[in-house]
């Protein structure tokens, strides 16, 4: 198709795309108007690797290397876990600068605002925040990042630290200390002692050595114990492994249960036609429907088809921390059991000693192993606090940047701006569908498709549709002008008759206006013309020409009446007319009648033309009859609307009484759907109304009437 049909279809429905750029417009101005602007912040944070020994999130392994990006895609699910985030939405929920800013604390809808994403090509992590402001979506970004990195921390030394129990154990060594110091100065005192001598010192320095080790060994097995009991409970309550993925596809035996099921209720269906209920067939195929019921729904739709599992992170990091405790505990079991055996031996040699050197050994020893342990104590205390406030020298968490915001996202001009071209693409798309799928006659070449015949005029469309009365629209004498043009070759040229039959299969297509037109036309050029109202339906031309219809046509056929009685002379120069007279009651008796022949061929006698007017030949039988006598017919086909088949069937009506077709009119044309009406309104709209001829013309002169 060419794309000027193209434009003129956009261009015929025009308001459509107008409808459509001021609805789409205005739609996404109300969203524009209703939407929230929203903010998102964005901070990154990495991970700093271990430095020396403690227990990591990950496998060693993938400290080392292999495999990068599976590292940060499961510190990214970490970050963005349910547990991290319940969390930062505490913080907020009690932050009263924040809490009076959020919209909802619903967790779904949280979880939403949060994305964790590793950045191509680093070793970071992108944390988003979005929220509809910007203060709460800063502020929850950054502790997102600080929550991860606790969780991280947590993850690493366990839920519970040892820091606590270790400062317990040491506050118990100084007493002990103090009450073993006490008591060898008092004992010294009373007694009047003085030191032991080198060699008892030095059993007494071996042994509390010993004694130290033992309870060195003791407080490294019951903090492991701790630990482990601690690493017990936490992998209770996690889950040791989680979906990757899921694919799920169609279940076959639900798909066979259900044709099964549809197949047995149509033979049930059709066994109740015949049988009743309880007919030990009918029974016996109901139990079966009911239990093909039971089993389908018992069966899924759908089921999994693959399903990808890996295991959870955080499990693997409990579990290695749980095996690392394990040997811990065991280690320092064996190692005071072995020492629980040596240190009776050792303190049996005091026993050999006197009373009172024996006693002041003992003293000493305590003294000395109070003395040992608490400094033992004192340095598992100390590394305890380093490697709190030193976590770098394991693997952590750290935040490269505050957050800051990102982005922001509205765009309410550019939505709106945005919508115009869309709104216009949109109604064009409208547009070809609708006329995809209109089947109206609306152009010349669809006329002549439909009827088989050659359209001899086109009409154009508007108020003014009368060359008789009021004022014509733009190009309606020219159209008339053609017709009687051609009508004037055939009459001279081929020497046929002036009888023309205005007809049509439908009612309501402009075949009064048409006849009336075509006359006022051919009297306008010369010729005599006598337009006759055959219409005994429902006739209008008197209407259209404001004549007197108490007598007419039908009072010709009846006999009451000559043709020269009921002749009426128009405005119109050169113009009669034969209006219809009183309605019979059965117009095709009349219309068959000798009368309607004598009628004929006395006014083609007196007239160039004679124009006759006929009732829709759809409904009718009138202009079938009509056409018997006359031939010659000019069918009037409604541009705009859509085919019946009662086109097609009036045409073949007509062949069958050998009417000869001069055309179709096609009525109602919009000057976008047609050639001439289109290059006639933009080239020759200034012409002068009613291409009046210049003065000192003559219009032509019609052929001489015999008699």
């Amino acid at each position: 198709m060419e794309l000027w049909r193209y434009y003129r279809k956009l261009y015929r429905r025009k308001w459509l795309i107008i409808a459509g750029m001021v609805i789409c417009v205005g739609v996404a101005a109300a969203m524009a108007l209703m939407q929230r602007t929203t903010f998102t912040a964005v901070t990154r944070v990495m991970e700093r690797s271990p430095s020396f020994q403690g227990q990591n999130v990950l496998p060693e392994a993938i400290y080392t290397g292999a495999d990068p990006e599976l590292r940060l895609a499961n510190l990214a699910r970490i970050a963005s876990s349910r547990t991290v985030l319940v969390k930062v939405l505490d913080e907020l929920r009690y932050d009263s600068n924040i809490a009076s800013k959020i919209y909802s604390f619903d967790i779904q809808d949280w979880l939403r605002k949060v994305d964790v994403l590793p950045e191509r090509d680093t070793q970071l992590l992108r944390i988003s925040v979005t929220d509809q402001d910007s203060a709460v979506a800063i502020r929850a970004a950054d502790l997102v990042a600080r929550e991860f990195g606790d969780y991280y921390r947590e993850l690493i030394y366990g839920a519970e630290t040892q820091k606590e129990y270790i400062e317990g154990e040491c506050e118990k060594a100084r007493v002990q200390l103090e009450q073993a110091r006490e008591a060898l100065a008092d004992y010294k005192r009373s007694n009047r002692l003085s030191d032991l001598n080198y060699a008892t010192q030095a059993k007494i320095q071996r042994l509390s050595d010993m004694q130290t080790q033992l309870r060195s060994a003791q407080v490294s097995r019951d903090e492991a114990a701790r630990r482990v009991a601690s690493t017990e409970k936490e992998l209770s309550q996690i889950p040791r492994e989680r979906d990757e993925s899921v694919t799920k596809g169609d279940n076959q035996l639900w798909a066979t249960l259900t044709a099964n099921l549809k197949q047995q209720e149509q033979q049930l269906a059709s066994m109740m036609a015949t049988r009743g209920s309880s007919h030990p067939e009918v029974q016996s195929l109901q139990q079966s429907i009911n239990d093909a019921k039971n089993a389908l729904a018992e069966e899924q739709r759908e089921r999994v088809v693959q399903q990808v599992r890996i295991v959870n992170p955080v499990y693997s990091s409990t579990y290695d921390r749980y095996i690392q405790a394990k040997v811990e505990a065991i280690g320092a079991t064996a190692r005071h059991s072995a020492l629980s055996r040596v240190v009776p031996t050792m303190s049996a040699e005091l026993q050999s000693y006197p009373e009172d050197e024996r006693r002041l050994s003992e003293l000493t020893m305590e003294a000395d192993v109070a003395q040992n342990t608490y400094s033992m104590l004192r340095q598992k205390l100390d590394e305890a606090t380093i490697r709190e406030s030193e976590p770098f020298a394991t693997g952590t968490i750290k935040q490269v940047d505050a957050a800051a915001l990102d982005k922001v996202s509205g765009g309410k001009k550019l939505k709106v701006l945005l919508a115009l071209p869309l709104s216009i693409l949109l109604s064009c798309l409208v547009i070809f569908i609708l006329d995809y799928l209109d089947n109206s006659v609306r152009t010349p070449e669809e006329a002549e498709e439909l009827l088989g015949l050659p359209v001899a005029a086109m009409v154009p469309i508007g108020r003014g549709h009368s060359l008789v009365r009021g004022k014509p629209e733009l190009g309606l004498r020219e159209s008339y002008q053609m017709l009687s043009a051609n009508l004037w070759h055939s009459r001279v040229k081929e020497g046929g008759t002036g009888g023309i039959l205005v007809a049509s299969a439908e009612p309501n297509s402009g075949r009064t206006v048409t006849a009336g037109n075509l006359a006022a036309s051919l009297a306008a050029d010369g010729a005599r013309v006598i337009l006759v109202d055959a219409d005994l339906r429902q006739p209008a031309q008197h209407l259209v020409f404001g004549v007197d219809n108490s007598r007419g046509f039908s009072n010709v056929l009846a006999g009451g009446a000559a043709l020269e009685d009921v002749a009426v002379p128009t405005k119109v120069e050169g113009l009669l007319l034969v209006p219809s007279g009183p309605l019979p009651d059965n117009p095709m008796r009349l219309l068959r009648g000798d009368a309607m022949k004598r009628f004929y061929e006395d006014t083609i006698e007196v007239a160039d033309f004679v124009v006759f007017d006929s009732p829709a030949g759809s409904a009718f039988a009138d202009a079938t009859v009509l056409a018997s006598y006359i031939r010659r017919v000019l069918m009037v086909q409604a541009a705009g609307r859509v085919p019946r088949g009662a086109e097609l069937e009036f045409k073949s009506r007509l062949e069958q009484v050998g009417a000869e077709f001069v055309g179709v009119l096609l009525n109602k044309v919009r000057p976008d759907d047609s050639h001439g009406l289109y290059y006639f309104r933009t080239a020759y709209a200034g012409l002068p109304e009613g291409g009046t001829p210049p003065s000192g013309t003559v219009p032509p002169t019609s052929p001489a009437i015999p008699g």
